[in-house]
């Protein structure tokens, strides 16, 4: 009986995973259709879950999110039911995102401890002062698992507590960084009595330490370096002549074997300056007699320094001379250079305009021969355009419309400013001064229309391409009080602009 009971559960199980199946929502970037996609998903997001440390700030959900992932593995392996191989996946989808949200709430919470933790690593402490670093870890650890069961559960003074620990320990590690060396040293020192032998040195350098500690407890590194490595100075002073000391003692003359070497090194000294030390009035006076040896040296050095500063002021001054010349001469030429190439540019330009001109003219004259003398006229205005003046357009009265007529003499027009490539169109539209201001201007327009239309479908361009205007009897080219001047005047222009 229990046997079916037990079988009949595990169906039971497998239903309801494979109904969560299909009707969990699908997350972004996951396949409900791929097992091995939703599962390289998984493992994505699990790595990025251990970048983001959501072990540390949500442990227990991270933890089950590894559990339900290595079981959907050992289901696969198993070749197990993909439906309940799916609900492990979205399981560990599910604790990550919510480690995730966790970690978030934890890392507001607890920021206090967590800047000061991070303060503590960047100082090295949990190398440096191990023991202490692991006792305060634990226990903000712990708090993050409270954290996790309940937020209430997490009070105000545990926080702080816990942030001055952290504060504590990275201060500690700090102290073990800066003032170890020293602590050492004067420790040594202070060992081999040297409290007593020379308690001069000693209490200097323990008031550099106390210094030091001052510093670091204000938090200011660098003046605690500084101190610290005063401590260090004066502590390995103390050791040295401590070491002096005890050797001179192990001698039969100690007092001599003290003394007798300082005084060898002020004769040295005094023997590199070129003099020699009086030693019959004893030691004491080889001090004095040696700063007035060094004085004097030192005067005469500055002599030297001052003439040779001198010297050094008038070739200096000789040296800015010169440059001043070469720069003048050097601007000069520049000058000149800069001229001769204005110059040529001017000329090359001349040259490259005249060039233009004659190959325009050419070009013109090319077109004129494309027409008959009564038809066109091609013309090179003030502004530098092209005018194609087609005079030979003749329209019937108040007619607007081209017919085959008008044909060959604008194709004619055509090819003529074809001779000139790359220049861009405009049409101007003109007559006499028969007729009312208003309808001399409307049939100017709508006969540069006609022609700017009839030029674009030639050239195979939009209509709009080539602008029209109507200028009516505004611009007369000859005198309208005769029959051959109004017969001038009554024109339609094809302007080319050429390119620059």
């Amino acid at each position: 009986m229990r046997r079916w009971i037990g079988l009949l559960c595990w169906l039971v199980i497998v239903f309801v995973a494979a109904a969560s199946a299909q009707t969990m929502v699908r997350r972004p970037g996951e396949s409900v259709d791929n097992v091995d996609s939703l599962r390289a998903h998984a493992a994505a997001v699990l790595e990025a879950a251990g970048t983001e440390e959501l072990n540390l700030y949500s442990p227990q959900h991270f933890s089950r999110a590894q559990s339900a992932y290595e079981e959907a593995n050992k289901l696969i392996e198993k070749k197990r039911e993909e439906g309940l191989v799916r609900v492990k996946l979205r399981l560990a989808l599910d604790e990550v995102e919510t480690a995730r949200r966790t970690s978030q709430a934890a890392r507001t919470l607890l920021n206090e401890p967590i800047q000061a933790r991070a303060a503590a690593l960047s100082a090295g402490a949990d190398s440096l002062n191990a023991d202490l670093w692991r006792k305060t870890e634990d226990r903000f650890r712990q708090l993050l698992k409270n954290h996790e069961r309940s937020s209430n559960s997490v009070h105000t003074e545990d926080v702080s507590e816990i942030a001055g620990a952290f504060r504590v320990v990275r201060r500690d590690a700090l102290r073990n960084q800066l003032l170890k060396d020293a602590r050492d040293r004067l420790a040594e020192a202070e060992k081999r009595e040297g409290t007593r032998i020379i308690p001069s040195l000693i209490l200097r350098a323990n008031q550099a330490m106390s210094r030091a500690e001052a510093a670091l407890a204000q938090e200011n590194l660098e003046g605690a370096n500084a101190e610290g490595r005063t401590a260090a100075q004066l502590s390995a002073h103390a050791l040295a002549l401590l070491t002096y000391i005890e050797t001179a003692q192990k001698t039969k003359t100690p007092w001599e074997s003290a003394v007798l070497p300082y005084d060898d090194i002020l004769t040295e000294i005094a023997r590199h300056l070129g003099e020699e030390l009086d030693m019959s009035r004893g030691g004491a006076q080889a001090g004095p007699q040696l700063i007035g040896m060094i004085d004097a040296r030192q005067e005469s050095l500055s002599v030297q320094v001052t003439a040779q500063a001198q010297t050094q002021k008038s070739l200096e001054a000789s040296l800015a001379e010169a440059q001043t010349s070469l720069a003048d001469a050097q601007s000069r030429i520049a000058e000149l250079e800069s001229r001769l190439k204005t110059a040529q540019g001017e000329r090359s330009a001349a040259h490259d305009a005249l060039q233009k001109d004659r190959e325009t003219a050419d070009r013109v004259a090319r077109a004129q021969a494309l027409f008959q003398e009564n038809e066109g006229t091609v013309l090179q205005d003030r502004d530098g355009r092209i005018v194609i003046r087609l005079q030979g357009l003749r329209f019937a009265a108040g007619a607007t419309k081209l017919d085959k007529s008008h044909s060959k003499l604008l194709d004619k027009a055509i090819e003529a400013a074809g001779l000139f490539p790359g220049a861009g169109f405009s049409v101007a539209g003109h007559t006499d001064s028969v007729g009312g201001d208003s309808l001399n201007q409307v049939l100017s327009q709508a006969r540069a229309q006609a022609v700017a239309v009839y030029v674009a479908e030639q050239l195979k361009l939009p209509a709009d391409r080539i602008p029209a205007q109507g200028y009516g009897e505004t611009e007369p080219v000859a005198p309208n009080s005769t029959p051959e001047g109004r017969a001038r005047n009554r024109r339609v222009d094809i302007l080319l602009t050429l390119p620059k």
